[in-house]
């Protein structure tokens, strides 16, 4: 009887995370996971340039990124060179417009930064659907999965290029 019961529950368990599985390679198609979440991260050289003028091209970054700075910078540390801000974005998804919630960190060192864009929630308009990406509703029985997904990472792809442009850029001219 032991053994019945021990056979069971490892079947349940091989059962269960065989599920997870096939959600997380769904996303993973798309995305790159840490612990079952997306995430965009990297590291970037920016040879020569100080963790100060990194630090106030990525605060720059952000007022000019954005319409009101001030509503997105969650966290400013000048001294430990990170600011951490909560973005939107929009797509077209199913047959309306998503807003698309996230966070983004860029933390500065000498010669380099690091940004992480993660917690990315989604809200529908007029707001009847609200949820974490990894988490689509299996009432949708995955409709618009893969469309959203797509949206969702090519407009990330486009802030990591922004953000990457603007670390680059050089400074401007005294006028």
């Amino acid at each position: 009887m032991k053994k019945i019961i021990t056979s069971l529950v490892l079947i349940i368990s091989l059962v269960v995370s065989g599920q997870e599985t096939k959600e997380q390679k769904k996303l993973s198609k798309y995305f790159n996971l840490d612990d079952g979440r997306v995430i965009y991260t990297d590291v970037v050289e920016v040879l020569g340039a100080s963790k100060d003028s990194l630090y106030f091209k990525a605060k720059n970054w952000f007022v000019e990124s954005y319409n009101s700075s001030n509503e997105v910078i969650q966290l400013d540390d000048e001294n430990r060179g990170q600011i951490t801000g909560k973005g939107i974005f929009t797509i077209n998804h199913l047959v309306g417009i998503a807003y698309i919630h996230h966070m983004i960190k860029i933390e500065v060192k000498e010669g380099r930064y690091k940004y992480t864009i993660s917690n990315f929630k989604y809200i529908n308009q007029p707001k009847t659907q609200s949820f974490q990406i990894e988490e689509y509703p299996k009432s949708s029985m995955g409709m618009g999965r893969e469309e959203m997904y797509k949206n969702i990472d090519s407009e990330t792809k486009k802030i990591i290029g922004s953000l990457e442009k603007y670390m680059r850029s050089s400074p401007k001219k005294d006028w």
